[in-house]
């Protein structure tokens, strides 16, 4: 006699209730939380030589069902300047985040952030200026000193200037009247001898010698020279 097989079909287990009512609502809320979209988050820019200040724009959309508002922006430096006329943005608006860069005190890449705060995230978005900054000038070697009781000689420094920045005066000041600086010119705007020399070298002393180059509508550039006896 041949055994009976009775075939059961397996039963499909349910999710609980309370899980499909959770994935339900975070399909309703992830659209309403949707935050404001950049093109991008990050923009470099070469600046030009003797450019004193580099403008960039962030661009952004709210592609939500509801208003957004920027409620603060914190730049990483007082060099990094954001200003925003408007901070509230209504569904499917679009702005963009001027920034303004203050590139005086720098030279080589330079990289700053500004992180927005909205009121419907509890992270700020980060955004990122990346600038890369030419020199005016190179100057070898930037410290020029002498022992104590070594002979008083002058000794120089060589001072290039970049063919871009268009100098047209050139001066040399010291901070102290133990040693005293020169400008000797060896190619009108392009380069230069800067020339220290000590009073004495009987004893130790520091000075800082500035270098000051004008350039045609643009307002001076100073470089620190240093001159020590050690």
């Amino acid at each position: 006699m041949r055994a009976s097989i009775h075939w059961r079909p397996r039963r499909t287990a349910r999710a609980p209730a309370w899980l499909i009512a959770l994935t339900v609502a975070i399909g309703w809320i992830a659209p309403l939380r949707a935050g404001l979209t950049w093109d991008t988050t990050t923009v470099e820019r070469v600046a030009k030589v003797g450019e004193d200040a580099v403008r960039l724009t962030f661009a952004f959309s709210n592609p939500g069902p509801r208003a957004i508002t920027i409620v603060d922006l914190k730049p990483s430096c007082g060099c990094t300047v954001a200003v925003l006329d408007q901070r509230t943005y209504g569904p499917g608006e679009k702005g963009a985040l001027p920034v303004v860069f203050d590139t005086r005190d720098f030279s080589g890449v330079q990289e700053k952030t500004i992180e927005v705060f909205t009121d419907d995230a509890p992270k700020p978005t980060t955004l990122t200026l990346r600038v890369t900054i030419p020199p005016w000038i190179e100057v070898a070697p930037r410290l020029l000193w002498w022992t104590v009781g070594e002979n008083a000689a002058a000794k120089a420094a060589l001072v290039t200037v970049h063919p871009e920045a268009k100098i047209k005066t050139a001066s040399v000041a010291s901070d102290h009247p133990a040693i005293a600086g020169r400008l000797e010119t060896i190619e009108a705007g392009r380069r230069y001898r800067l020339i220290a020399t000590p009073a004495s070298t009987a004893t130790p002393v520091q000075a800082s010698l500035t270098l000051t180059l004008a350039a045609d509508g643009a307002p001076p550039r100073k470089f620190i020279v240093f001159a020590q006896v050690r």
